[in-house]
């Protein structure tokens, strides 16, 4: 791995500026990741423009194009395997089926060539999207985080358009992933779609088999498809097939709840009566954003209080150290309380019921 270390860095995607000078040097010949240069001075549009420059786009296409890149500058993949707790099925299926071709690329060839796409099935909360961030920082990709308004145009044929300018960039921004956040919002089953949204998967799946058909021999040139839904049973069929490997990630187990819990109260004062692992118990069946809200539900509950009991005190008036108290036991039962579940019982045995027939 160290010896590709320069080889991903110089592939890297930066998330800031460009020189000028670069600009009026650049020429249709000029490699375009030796174009893209960290520099604080310059406007964000200018690395904008010096990308569609290289890419020779119209006019009406560069104004597309910039809405695709805003995705790519916005995205923090600063996310590793380590920050997400629990999932180890999860990790090491998507580590196997994405990180490892782009270190040992030539194992993976022939019947174990790497999946052109990959599925992650879950319901809401799970990490998901955490998980496709972290797959692009261990392999340095760039990550196209893609929803449908991204690639939705009240104007006739411009979805069509920016999904191709979509896997154009993807292929000059290699190696890149592609995430498509819910993607079941735009490839649902044909017979609900209207003729907007057929034009659009119909343009989907011509790219996604462009992708299938080209042999990236080179890692630094591959480009994956990565989806993520809510309800993988609503997907059009072709999508289906298209995304090859499906990855479950399931609602936090005891275990995984317990290390939830750990970290997300690891910046706070906690009182040493709280049973994490009792606490734990009490958010069985409670999705990771679940227990981030009762987290985050517990921390406000002692400014609540004090509040309650000194209406006359001005916000910029509380004392520190009332601000500054550990969370109790009576503050999580409150925000237990006061946070239910949102995933019901019946909908996540629905997910492992659909998993067994894949």
């Amino acid at each position: 791995m160290e010896g590709e270390g320069n080889n991903h860095a110089r592939n890297q995607f930066p998330t800031h500026h460009l020189p000028g000078s670069l600009i009026n040097n650049l020429t249709p010949s000029t490699p375009l990741l030796n174009i893209i240069q960290l520099n604080q001075d310059k406007p964000v549009n200018e690395m904008y423009e010096a990308i569609l420059k290289k890419l020779k786009l119209d006019p009406e296409e560069k104004k597309l194009a910039r809405n695709i890149l805003s995705e790519v500058l916005k995205a923090e993949t600063n996310v590793k395997w380590a920050d997400i707790a629990g999932l180890d099925d999860a990790k090491d299926l998507l580590y196997e089926a994405i990180v490892l071709p782009s270190i040992i690329p030539a194992y993976f060839d022939k019947l174990r060539r790497p999946w052109k796409g990959v599925l992650l099935v879950g319901p809401p909360g799970t990490g998901k999207t955490m998980l496709a961030k972290a797959a692009a920082t261990e392999t340095k990709s760039n990550f196209f985080n893609i929803t449908s308004s991204t690639l939705t145009s009240k104007w006739y044929g411009d979805s069509e358009k920016l999904i191709r300018l979509l896997f154009l960039l993807a292929k000059e921004l290699a190696p890149s992933i592609v995430f498509f956040d819910e993607i079941d919002s735009m490839c649902s089953h044909r017979s609900t779609s209207t003729d907007v949204t057929r034009r659009m998967k119909s343009e989907l799946l011509c790219q996604m088999d462009g992708l299938a058909s080209v042999s990236n021999e080179d890692p630094n040139k591959s480009v994956l498809i990565l989806a993520a839904t809510n309800f993988p049973w609503d997907l059009d069929e072709a999508f289906r097939r298209r995304l090859e490997k499906r990855i479950y990630v399931p609602i936090p187990d005891q275990a995984t709840r317990v290390s939830l819990l750990t970290i997300f109260l690891q910046n706070v004062k906690v009182d040493k009566d709280v049973n994490i692992e009792v606490l734990a118990e009490r958010l069985e069946g409670y999705s990771s954003a679940d227990i981030t809200i009762v987290c985050r539900d517990a921390a406000f509950m002692n400014l609540r209080r004090y509040l309650n009991q000194n209406p006359a005190v001005a916000m910029k008036d509380i004392p520190d150290k009332e601000l500054d108290k550990a969370i109790v036991q009576a503050d999580f039962d409150e925000a237990v309380r006061n946070c239910p579940k949102t995933v019901r019982p019946e909908d996540a045995e629905k997910f492992t019921d659909w998993i067994k027939w894949l």
